[in-house]
């Protein structure tokens, strides 16, 4: 009969089993929650009843858990490309434990892509024996787009969209869909998509800023009434002008100042604006004199007026007075304003000549004879010593010089002598 002697151990499980011929067997079972070893007795009595005390012996049986393996994958789920470690965790039996997987891998752990694993693991005395098995998945990357190369011009902003995944993280501080200004240059962008199943793919965009360029609408002018004004910008490849102005084009302006703005473009289709001033001074309204009508010999003066200097023509100085010929002579007086703005008038000088009066032959008569003078030559006659005209005197004994003034229609004065 066998007899538990292990402390402890529970009596369920001894087995007790007779046989003849001195032949005994028993069956143990390895106890749930059982010590790591039970000590049995087995006691013996010969069927002759010769021995009346059992003859005995002990023996040990060593209880060994069984091998149990299990697998741990970094990730379950992996995306076109990557790989993952899966681990076998081995316990139980009587270790070192030795491995062997699918991939005919022996090592406690195994580099993994997509498909099904498992481990066979064994202990020391390769008899006890446990598997486990894990599946990874794969998911294909996304096709992710950082959109078509952009170009724009110095102060546009710009705005990248990825598509083709679920969310987009940008390099250089970018956020998907939301404007940004960069600065004159070229740089690429890159952005990494994610899907819904955490799969990532990256795209590139290049933006290039082209600088805008330096037009200039040149300096301000400031002209005179009436003067042409032209307006050149300079800077780039094309100029619109506002107010209807062609660039190059002359243009005479209003009197007043007004501001023009040029819009430059250059061969990158970048554009940039500058601005000058264009004032017109008003011309001054410049008098020449009324027109003068003089005798011959008579000094005449001109005098302009409206302007602060005055320039003559024929050698004549305003304000100072000159002697011209006989005759019609028209003179033209240029007067500069203070602003230098020039305006001109004319006068007519009108120079009559003087009568050619004769107070006829000398005379020499007796004394008590009349004596009648008579001028001739002009128009009225003055004579002195009281004399009139075409009337007769009496003059003393004596030679006696007589002056007549002649004047003409045109006033014209002029004198002869008659002894």
């Amino acid at each position: 009969s066998w007899t538990s002697i292990a402390p402890g151990a529970p009596g369920a499980y001894n087995s007790y089993l007779s046989c003849t011929n001195g032949c005994d067997t028993s069956y143990v079972t390895a106890p749930l929650g059982a010590p790591a070893f039970v000590d049995y007795l087995v006691c013996g009595n010969d069927v002759g009843g010769c021995n009346p005390s059992p003859i005995c012996d002990t023996i040990r049986v060593n209880f060994i858990a069984p091998v149990a393996v299990s697998l741990s994958a970094g990730s379950l789920n992996l995306c076109l490309g990557q790989t993952t470690n899966i681990d076998a965790a081995a316990s139980g039996g009587s270790p070192a434990y030795t491995y062997l997987w699918n991939t005919l891998e022996t090592s406690t752990s195994i580099i993994a892509g997509p498909g099904t694993y498992f481990v066979e693991v064994r202990d020391v005395s390769l008899c006890l024996v446990a598997t486990d098995t894990v599946v990874i998945n794969q998911f294909p990357v996304p096709v992710v787009n950082a959109g078509i190369d952009q170009i724009v011009c110095e102060g546009a902003s710009v705005t990248l969209n990825g598509s083709g995944a679920t969310s987009y993280s940008w390099n250089n501080g970018i956020a998907d869909g939301v404007p940004f200004v960069q600065a004159v240059g070229v740089i690429t962008y890159t952005v990494i998509g994610t899907d819904a199943n955490g799969c990532q793919n990256t795209d590139q965009v290049d933006v290039t800023v082209n600088p805008l360029p330096m037009v200039s609408a040149g300096a301000d002018q400031v002209v005179c009434e009436g003067t042409a004004v032209t307006l050149n910008g300079s800077g780039a490849s094309g100029y619109i002008w506002d107010n209807g102005i062609t660039d190059g084009g002359p243009f005479v302006q209003a009197v007043g100042a007004i501001t023009y703005t040029v819009v430059g473009t250059d061969v990158n289709g970048c554009q940039n604006t500058d601005q000058v001033n264009v004032t017109v001074n008003p011309l001054p309204i410049v008098d020449a004199g009324a027109n003068q009508t003089v005798c011959e010999g008579t000094a005449v003066t001109l005098n302009g007026a409206g302007a602060n200097g005055y320039v003559w023509d024929n050698g004549v100085i305003n304000g100072v007075p000159f002697v011209q010929g006989v005759g019609l002579t028209t003179y033209t007086v240029i007067g500069t304003a203070a602003n230098g703005c020039q305006a001109t008038d004319q006068v007519d000088v009108i120079v009559n000549p003087l009568p050619i009066v004769n107070a006829g032959v000398d005379q020499a008569v007796c004394q008590g004879t009349s004596i009648t003078l008579n001028g001739a030559g002009a128009n009225g006659y003055v004579w002195d010593h009281g004399v009139i005209n075409g009337v007769a005197f009496g003059q003393p004994v004596g030679t006696i010089i007589y002056s007549v003034i002649g004047t003409d229609a045109n006033g014209c004065a002029n004198s002869d002598q008659v002894s």
